[in-house]
């Protein structure tokens, strides 16, 4: 019931709900024909100085397009939305609240947090640019687990449709076949790169990269 991409071969984790970036922008800022489609579209002149808001330690969309386009292409491309100056802050909701008090059109940040904004009356939305860069959490079992079959109930729990559902109704991006999010375009119907969490290994290293592109030093 999870896609190959969102577990692991051996069967050592499963990704429980993602957490992919995608493109926010203000509504009252931004009109419907000017919203940017692609990483390209970024890189427009209109959006040049202080119009885009990028995560001081976003180095997990240079790992998703390291994966997607190899190294050489994805810090071509950061290099060059760099050079659009950006504005530089740290967490996403806070990022994605600024957004939408009129500090700055566009955001780039997670999916969910940019349409739980929007249900809440923020004037927000968001668009998904190819390849979609999710981030997963998963769960596993430890190794020295005190109480493994206790631990095994609990992750066959996680990953049950009732499970799903529970975490559907927080407003997390569901992985289980057949219970979507909501809306569902939060993790369907486009091309994605998925980081698994051996992933993680390599951040400090990306985030020192990433921090460099963007002399955030």
């Amino acid at each position: 019931m999870f896609s190959e991409d969102l577990k692991d071969r051996d069967g050592y984790w499963t990704g429980y709900y993602a957490l992919p970036t995608g493109l926010g922008f203000n509504i009252r800022m931004v009109k419907k024909d000017q919203v940017p489609k692609t990483y390209q579209d970024l890189l427009a002149p209109i959006w040049k100085g202080k119009k885009i808001s990028v995560d001081t330690e976003g180095q997990e969309l240079l790992m998703g397009l390291m994966q997607a386009w190899g190294k050489e292409k994805a810090v071509d491309y950061l290099r060059k939305l760099a050079a659009q100056e950006p504005a530089f802050g740290r967490g996403n909701n806070k990022r994605i609240e600024l957004s939408a008090a009129g500090e700055f059109p566009l955001v780039v940040a997670f999916t969910h947090s940019i349409e739980a904004n929007k249900t809440k009356g923020a004037p927000v939305d968001w668009v998904n640019l190819e390849p979609v860069v999710i981030q997963v959490d998963s769960i596993m079992l430890g190794a020295r687990a005190p109480h493994p079959n206790a631990a095994k109930l609990f992750i066959d729990f996680v990953l049950s449709q009732q499970g799903q559902e529970l975490l559907q109704s927080y407003r997390r991006p569901i992985l289980r076949t057949g219970v979507d999010p909501d809306p569902p375009r939060l993790i369907r119907g486009f091309k994605r790169v998925v980081l698994h969490p051996d992933r993680a290994q390599s951040a400090q290293e990306s985030l020192k990269l990433y921090r460099e592109i963007f002399s955030l030093q």
